[in-house]
């Protein structure tokens, strides 16, 4: 079931005292030389100065005596058009029955009517909106939200200010605080010299209020501009706010049809429990394991070692030339956390350069000592062998059937794929398609890694990779960009429930590390709910696609074109 989404009456005064809340009290928002007033709306002094103080500290302006919450001055007013007039002071009332009765010799003003709320009536509508409204005002008296004294300022950093070379703009939000500090200033003074204006002040107060409110809500007019919906839709607040929240080593990515030209099904990498998922955004979403793979390559290879052996081989990688014996440096300083971060970072972000081979830690000189390495790059090597068809049983165990040897630099795009094999084939992921309609648009898939358009089948030390990236050694220091997969594939009738498809649609893929929650993940996956609706009809269907696969399938060109395609054989 979707969740909802519940907002409640804030306690005003509680919020204050709990989070410290210093009031802003100066509508001035800079001072000569650019700094922010320490008073202001943008103080450092009150909002701090770091990126979590700006976007974590509340203030609030004291409006200088009890005013409605905005909402409920809102309904208020749709009940009951007197409740303006009184609390703008523009006409006296008196009451009899529970009726507001135009009195010249009455009173107005919203403090006698915070003092005689109670005795009003304030609609005599039966229907259901009336009825909702007074119900939503007596349960704020009850909770004792219903009057504030104070309005709460959002932190800095959620507020527009923009700096150009004309000046200095500071957004719509500023200019409604604005306002509202010049009103209750001005009502503080006309209560210090005892003027009466008040009423006046005080109407102006609780209308600033309004138009706050409904800036975060249905938009207002500022000046002669009226302001878009800042809350709700595509363009609103929660909206913005909901999609700028990331979960750690989460990725978001576009989604692409899955590629099925091939010889046998088993070969296909994309089905209904398994999305193939690049191999940048899978050592991104699983970088903690990726690390401690390649911590441990590096460790097997160099521990203990003080000198490396070195094979040097032709320019094609076919002839053994001679071995070379180099004194090597630290190991673990060469290929750091930091480093090893740094080049998934790399890979991760850059497309046009993936194919970077990793050089063996040599001392520095030892290039110029020792001849026989004739200038070249003290590389590791990778030696693979490709297997015959594309198939391998566990039972053939070490016996392959070997179609050809590959040898030539080791890459970091190698270690890369071998480790997110690795670290992946126990795990899952979950795919969020926004909004967030149905419990379908967010689903768990499984993970085949995918990364370059073509593939070949390839047994290194022993282990078969299914998918392995297929280029040479020629394809290293090239330009990558061509040849690298960077969007996730995922079933049509998957992608289909969660009412996304393949004309630009992205997603949120998320990393599900612990051992319960993937076994919880394999458990969803067979479960009927995965597959049925809540009317208890399959959900996920292929229906153009089906259609096409059986066309294609089906479809029989004339005879004529058969005969001279197949060397004219005879139906």
């Amino acid at each position: 079931m979707a969740e909802r989404l519940i907002v409640q009456e804030l306690d005003v005064e509680k919020f204050c005292k709990v989070n410290n809340c210093q009031p802003v009290t100066n509508p001035v928002t800079f001072i000569k030389g650019g700094k922010p007033t320490p008073d202001g709306l943008l103080s450092e002094q009150i909002f701090g100065i770091t990126h979590a103080e700006r976007y974590g500290i509340y203030a609030y302006i004291d409006l200088n005596g009890w005013f409605l919450q905005p909402l409920a001055y809102k309904r208020l007013c749709r009940l009951n058009a007197k409740a303006k007039a009184v609390i703008y002071g523009t006409q006296t009332f008196s009451i009899k029955s529970g009726e507001l009765i135009e009195d010249p010799d009455g009173d107005t003003g919203i403090r006698w009517l915070k003092t005689n709320f109670d005795k009003i009536k304030w609609s005599n509508s039966e229907s259901d909106i009336a009825k909702t409204s007074m119900q939503y005002i007596k349960d704020l008296e009850k909770k004792n939200t219903l009057w504030i004294k104070k309005f709460p300022i959002i932190p800095p950093g959620y507020r527009d200010v923009t700096v150009t070379s004309k000046g200095v703009s500071i957004g719509e939000l500023n200019q409604l605080y604005q306002r509202l500090l010049m009103h209750t200033n001005a009502l503080k003074q006309a209560q210090d010299y005892g003027l009466s204006m008040m009423t006046n002040a005080e109407g102006l107060i609780q209308e600033q209020m309004a138009s706050i409110f409904n800036w975060f809500g249905n938009g207002t007019t500022i000046g002669r501009d009226v302001t878009s919906n800042n809350l709700p839709g595509k363009t609103g607040i929660i909206r913005r706010s909901v999609l700028a929240k990331t979960t750690d080593y989460s990725c978001r990515s576009v989604i692409t049809a899955p590629n099925n030209k091939v010889e046998d099904l088993d070969d296909i990498m994309v089905d209904m429990d398994h999305a193939a998922i690049p191999l940048a955004i899978a050592i991104t979403c699983f970088k903690p394991f990726i690390l401690f793979w390649l911590r441990r390559f590096f460790e097997n290879e160099f521990a203990g070692k003080n000198f490396y052996n070195i094979d040097l081989y032709d320019d094609a990688f076919k002839v053994h030339q001679k071995r070379v014996t180099v004194p090597i440096k630290d190991y673990q300083a060469v290929f750091s956390d930091a480093e090893l971060e740094k080049q998934i970072d790399r890979f991760a972000k850059g497309r046009y350069n993936r194919l970077i081979p990793i050089q063996v830690p040599i001392v520095d000189g030892a290039e110029k000592k020792y001849k026989e390495l004739k200038g070249r790059k003290p590389y590791l090597y990778f030696t693979g062998y490709n297997i015959k068809g594309n198939e391998l049983a566990e039972a053939r165990a070490n016996n392959f059937e070997f179609n050809e040897l590959i040898r030539r630099p080791l890459t970091w795009c190698d270690l890369f794929y071998m480790a997110a094999v690795d670290m992946t084939s126990d795990k899952s992921v979950l795919i969020t398609r926004f909004p967030m309609d149905s419990y379908f648009n967010q689903f768990p898939q499984l993970i085949n890694v995918i990364t370059t358009s073509e593939t070949v089948s390839m047994v290194v030390d022993g282990k078969f990779y299914k998918w392995y990236p297929k280029f040479n050694y020629k394809d290293i220091g090239k330009n990558t960009s061509a040849m690298f997969v960077d969007t996730i594939s995922i079933n049509n009738a998957t992608i289909g429930t969660a009412g996304g498809d393949y004309d630009g649609d992205t997603v949120t893929c998320k990393p599900i590390f612990s051992i319960e929650a993937n076994a919880e993940v394999r458990k969803q996956l067979n479960n009927i709910g995965n597959y049925n609706g809540l009317n208890g009809i399959n959900a996920k269907k292929v229906n153009k696609e089906g259609i096409l696969c059986l066309y294609s399938l089906t479809n029989c060109p004339d005879k004529d074109t058969w005969n001279k395609k197949f060397n004219k054989m005879e139906f």
